[in-house]
């Protein structure tokens, strides 16, 4: 009897602590990394935000714009905006004719690797009356090196779509895919920020293409993915 209960004793006890084991992963999974919603002008976005980065939002006339800035270093790694470039005021006439604005946004993300930036962005017509909001269209997208002349994307892939699968919309996504590549072909265009060592530490696959150690080719995927409600 008492062999019995000190087996039963210890399944408990084992019990228990493989429940806190997989709690504690969980917590420390979900403390990792977590998904913000934040509002912008007339949209929200949403951001993942990692522990080691702070989030700073500004608003400046037509523009707000949410910064995420590396704790240890200052620098800011990824930037989020939305601007109102026009509005138009449709006064409605008739029993079932509908009043509002029907406002034109830009939306964009910039995300920084190494020395390259790259712009991920969107124009958004969206219609607003009183309290209520639907996004009408997705006008244009586009995906650029902000930051740089030498640097350049190729393979770019960008799709915006409605997550209804139709507009109007409450929501839509927006992602674009490409690779950032950097040919250097003098010793000063292999300097700084665009040197072998800067370029690998950001992530950049080198290859060197000649004798020089000047000579080579960078390249590094990147991938921008947004989602936006109103």
């Amino acid at each position: 009897m008492k062999l019995f209960n000190f087996k039963s004793l210890f399944a408990s006890l084992l019990c228990g602590a493989l429940v806190l084991s997989a709690s504690g992963l969980s917590n420390t999974a979900h403390a990792a990394k977590s998904v913000q919603e934040v509002q912008l002008k007339l949209t929200s976005v949403e951001i993942q935000l990692k522990p080691n980065l702070e989030m700073v939002r500004t608003e400046t006339g037509d523009t707000a714009t949410v910064k995420l800035i590396d704790r240890k270093t200052g620098e800011t790694t990824e930037t989020y905006s939305e601007t109102i470039e026009s509005v138009k005021s449709v006064q409605g006439k008739g029993i079932n004719a509908a009043s509002g604005n029907y406002t034109t946004v830009t939306v964009k993300n910039n995300k920084k690797d190494g020395p390259v930036t790259t712009e991920l962005a969107a124009k958004l017509k969206i219609y607003t009356n009183s309290s209520f909001r639907q996004i009408n269209s997705i006008e244009s997208k586009t995906m650029k090196i902000t930051n740089s002349n030498s640097a350049t994307l190729e393979d770019k892939d960008i799709v915006a779509i409605s997550t209804s699968d139709k507009f109007p919309t409450q929501e839509v996504e927006i992602s674009g895919s490409a690779t950032i590549t950097y040919k250097s072909t003098s010793a000063a265009s292999a300097t700084g920020a665009f040197s072998v060592s800067a370029l690998t530490a950001a992530g950049f696959e080198v290859s060197i293409t000649g004798s020089q150690e000047w000579e080579f080719y960078a390249r590094k995927p990147v991938d921008i993915g947004l989602r936006y409600k109103v």
